[in-house]
């Protein structure tokens, strides 16, 4: 059996050998290609992509056709052909995904081939404790202890409704603002998170509930808004979907990462012609011992991938740390010791003016710019491996977010400051010149106090020539400033804490009317409170409420001139559906909100039940209810006398139950009908009237 293995170790060790000896022609044909000849790591999923630096023919696409994909340990992979929107790149589609660990050769019809190698194992997405670790640091933990403060008022004085847990906003500087709204969201542990878009004195013009983390919420180019959601389909696992909405605020697209990747939550950016930029996080299993002193043997070390997808939600490009990057270009204060390394950890990416990528490495102290047509790394900036030389600062951006490209040219920073001494942030601006190879600070801003916030934060330069500045993870959470510095606006979740923070914020000019009211119920002690709010419509009179006890209710139960309503007295034990629709002044009917419901826990009524063995409780209650049905199911030490007396005294009624467990149980579900002894006076027996017969031996017993 050993014998075997060698053998198959150097089958594997000759094929990819003679892979990398034709590689270089097969890549010098093509303006880029991926996987890269001789890449390892590679996703068990993945397609292969080729760029001709030229229109792709059909004669073009008949030659890929006749492109051979085979795995050592899959064997031949049949494929389908795809060409991008643009029509510059054919996509390899295998119809089966590889083997892990196998090498995978891909041979032209002339004879020429390339390989590459398979990651060992299936693609490895990141455990959400993991990705909160990396991402928010080592308080994560300590703070799902907390909340945020509720507003104490449901309904502002301004016809948009509050639901009770919907952050308390405040303002503490609105001299003269830029137009637009304000585009953030709250990142509380636990949940709920907000998106929300705030005028200038804090009032949402909209808002949703996420049901599970949620952030990066903001208008694209193209008009859309968009955001990201991480549902758990099993338990401990991370996966991200963008969500693009149109101006009615409904969802009308989404986006994931192809080629067996998840999307990372930090950033997606949106083109005119609808190409998707996204970016992926992938952990691999490196032995660091052979790295650096003292590295872990099965360190999971986590890479950074970059892809493009086209108006189809085709991979048209992609960009892989493990083959541009060492892990060694991590910043002096990533451990390379650690079980868990995040030697990359991007979080912001966009197409730069010349259409090539720009792409915030934060672990590398590091804003990377990669050439969108071949792959290639075309500059470094800041960092281990900086191209540049700075003028006009004595240090540089460190563990920074949101690399932008300005309109004059220059690139926007949000530097995090990690590593400054002391510690703060600052939103930055910088002159690139890429000839000189020179970078300057030009302009920045530092408030005073110092302000820090250790992750998240953005830096946005809006069209008035004032810059919007949020600080991430720590309070107050966003500013808009002149060129001077001056404070237009500033505007935050109280503080301080690291808890009462955003994400990212944004300003945008925006116009919406949502295509239906937007519904939250809220449970109370005997019913529903809802939140309704059909978001920028003026024309609406009133709202029709639905509620029924099976799903999508049509049953109409109420009309409100408010955006509010409470469903009370309803019974307990019960799932109550919710819809609501909006009249217009000439009394049209909006389409249905979204459904909600709430399932109303058991309430049992207090009373006497009586007992044949001397004890009578003074109540029966919710939180002793199962005594009382084992009671009455002959499970206890006593049983009930139907022979001897066969009524329960309950709030002054006698109800005829005799040994009828279900209609006891009915009776204090309060969802049956019940039988009530009306002219029966309720009469106890006293202790020494009852039976000296053991109880096994009365009749209501049943044995």
């Amino acid at each position: 059996m050993k014998a075997i293995r060698t053998s198959m170790v150097l089958v594997c060790l000759l094929l990819f050998s003679a892979g990398l000896i034709q590689a270089e022609s097969v890549k010098d044909s093509y303006q880029y290609l991926h996987p890269i000849p001789g890449s390892k790591l590679v996703s068990n999923e993945t397609s292969i992509m080729m760029r001709t630096g030229d229109y792709i023919t059909s004669r073009d696409l008949d030659a890929f056709s006749r492109v051979k994909i085979s795995g050592t340990e899959s064997g031949n992979h049949n494929f389908e052909v795809i060409l991008a929107d643009n029509n510059q790149i054919a996509i390899l589609n295998p119809y089966s995904d590889f083997e892990p660990g196998e090498i995978v050769t891909v041979e032209f019809s002339d004879g020429r081939s390339f390989v590459f190698e398979i990651s060992p194992k299936r693609h490895q997405m990141l455990a959400i404790e993991d990705w909160q670790e990396i991402y928010y640091g080592e308080d994560w933990k300590d703070s799902f202890e907390n909340t945020l403060p509720s507003n104490d008022d449901l309904v502002t004085d301004r016809d948009v409704s509050l639901p009770s847990d919907f952050p308390t906003i405040e303002v503490y500087v609105n001299e003269n603002p830029s137009p637009g709204y304000i585009f953030m969201q709250n990142v509380p542990m636990p949940l709920p998170t907000y998106q929300m878009i705030l005028d200038n004195d804090g009032t949402p013009v909209w808002y949703k509930k996420m049901p599970q983390w949620s952030f990066d919420f903001k208008k694209q180019p193209i008009g859309l808004l968009t955001y990201n959601s991480f549902p758990q389909p099993r338990p401990g696992i991370v996966i991200a979907t963008y969500y693009a909405m149109d101006n009615t605020y409904s969802v009308v697209d989404s986006f994931k990462c192809g080629n067996g990747y998840n999307a990372f939550a930090a950033d997606m950016q949106l083109s005119m012609d609808y190409h998707a930029l996204l970016m992926s996080y992938d952990p691999q299993t490196v032995d660091m011992s052979l790295i650096v002193p003292g590295g872990d043997t099965a360190a999971t070390v986590i890479g950074l991938i970059v892809q493009e997808l086209d108006s189809l939600k085709n991979v048209v490009f992609q960009w892989r740390s493990w083959d541009h990057f060492e892990i060694t270009d991590a910043s002096d204060f990533v451990d390379l010791t650690a079980a868990t390394i995040d030697y990359v950890h991007g979080n912001s990416v966009e197409w730069d003016d010349d259409g090539h990528i720009l792409v915030s490495c934060r672990h590398m102290d590091e804003v990377t710019k990669i050439d969108r047509n071949t792959g290639d790394i075309i500059f470094r900036l800041g960092g281990e491996n900086n191209d540049f030389t700075m003028v006009g600062d004595s240090i540089w951006f460190s563990h920074q977010h949101d690399a932008r490209r300005l309109e004059n040219g220059n690139i926007t920073v949000f530097d995090n400051g990690n590593h400054h001494t002391p510690q703060f942030s600052r939103g930055v601006e910088y002159s690139v010149d890429t000839v000189a190879m020179t970078c300057t600070n030009v302009w920045e801003f530092r408030d005073s106090p110092d302000i820090y916030g250790s992750a998240n934060g953005n830096v946005q330069r809006l069209p008035s020539g004032n810059t919007l500045i949020c600080w991430g993870k720590t309070w107050p959470n966003v500013v808009e400033v002149q060129p001077d510095g001056t404070k237009e606006h500033e505007i935050s979740f109280p503080g301080p804490s690291p808890l009462r923070r955003t994400f990212k914020a944004y300003r945008f000019p925006w116009t919406g009317i949502a295509h239906a009211p937007y519904l939250i119920a809220e449970q109370t002690e005997t019913g529903a409170h809802l939140i309704f709010n059909k978001f920028g419509d003026g024309a609406v009179m009133a709202y029709n409420i639905y509620m029924d006890t099976i799903p999508n209710p049509t049953t109409l139960v109420d009309s409100t001139f408010d955006t509010y309503y409470d469903a009370t007295e309803l019974a307990g034990g019960k799932t109550y559906y919710f819809r609501v629709t909006a009249l217009d002044y000439v009394y049209i009917e909006s389409g249905y909100s979204n459904e909600e419901s709430i399932t109303l826990p058991l309430r049992y009524l207090p009373g006497d039940a009586n007992m044949p063995n001397g004890i009578w409780p003074p109540s029966v209650i919710g939180a002793d209810v199962t005594y009382l049905v084992n009671y009455f199911r002959n499970e206890a030490d006593a049983c009930l006398l139907s022979d001897y007396y066969c009524s329960a005294d309950i709030n002054g009624d006698c109800l005829v139950i005799g040994s009828d467990v279900t209609r006891l149980v009915s009776y204090f579900r309060g969802t049956a009908e019940v039988s009530y002894c009306v002219d029966y006076e309720p009469a106890w027996p006293t202790p020494e009237d009852l039976p000296v017969a053991e109880p096994f031996d009365w009749p209501a017993c049943g044995r």
